[in-house]
């Protein structure tokens, strides 16, 4: 099926979909089939196109492994999941070990699937480990800018800075015009050099890119961080002073 149609269906029934990284726009795993020769306006790609992106495909693949690597922010267990690569739906299978507090007692009991994007909010069983996915490459990126490691009730104040988007989809600052229904890869590979899909840990431009597009969550969770420092201190020196007078309160 030409990829317009599959992006139309999610406007007409579809029930299948993509789901992507808040913190990028690219998707939780590697979708470039060579026999897809179709571009997202419904046109077949010419000779000449089908060769670019033919030799492009391998380099592509090589240099995005990382998108099956992420994590989950789950706001709603209060748990942070190591996830592998995503599949149809928004539905992302959960590694065997979860260093997070919490998590592997989750994944024991058989909570074996995380549910991100769309099918976290019309799904109402909250046992279920669901949420926000984003890379754990992303997620180094955005650590290291605000100064402490990601939790999860980060999901919602990440959620507050997508754009107005259709129906009940999450629309991140970092999409772009290859997040449709399916991720555009042919369209992609044939538009885009392959470090466009290269790893903020080795690309500087990624990286830029994403502090870029993140740039607001960022400012509210280091402010957010920073008031709960002054708080934090606040009560030492309170607690100091309590001990210094036998303790009583000045």
């Amino acid at each position: 099926m030409p990829r317009l149609n599959k992006r139309l269906a999610r406007h007409t029934g579809g029930g299948s979909w993509d789901e992507y990284c808040y913190c990028c726009g690219l998707p939780f795993s590697v979708g470039l089939n060579e026999d897809d020769v179709y571009l997202s306006d419904g046109s077949k790609a010419t000779a000449a196109q089908q060769k670019t992106i033919a030799e492009k495909a391998k380099s592509i693949e090589k240099v995005a492994s990382w998108l099956k690597s992420n994590v989950g922010l789950d706001s709603t267990n209060n748990v942070v999941f190591e996830l592998g690569g995503g599949f149809d739906m928004g539905e992302m299978m959960m590694n065997k070990v979860q260093p997070y507090p919490g998590a592997q007692e989750i994944y024991d009991a058989g909570g074996h699937i995380f549910v991100g994007g769309e099918l976290a909010y019309m799904n109402n069983d909250n046992d279920e480990p669901k949420g926000l996915a984003i890379h754990k490459a992303c997620a180094a990126v955005i650590e290291k800018a605000i100064g402490r490691s990601l939790k999860p009730s980060d999901e919602k104040l990440l959620r507050e800075f997508q754009k107005p988007g259709d129906e009940t989809r999450d629309d991140g600052p970092c999409f772009n015009k290859y997040n449709q229904q399916f991720y555009e890869w042919t369209d992609a590979a044939l538009n885009e050099p392959v470090s466009f899909f290269a790893s903020p840990a080795v690309d500087a431009a990624q990286r830029e890119r994403i502090l870029a597009c993140n740039s607001k969550f960022i400012a509210a969770a280091s402010a957010s961080s920073k008031k709960g420092g002054r708080r934090a201190t606040a009560r030492n020196k309170r607690s100091k002073g309590t001990r210094r007078n036998g303790g009583r309160r000045l």
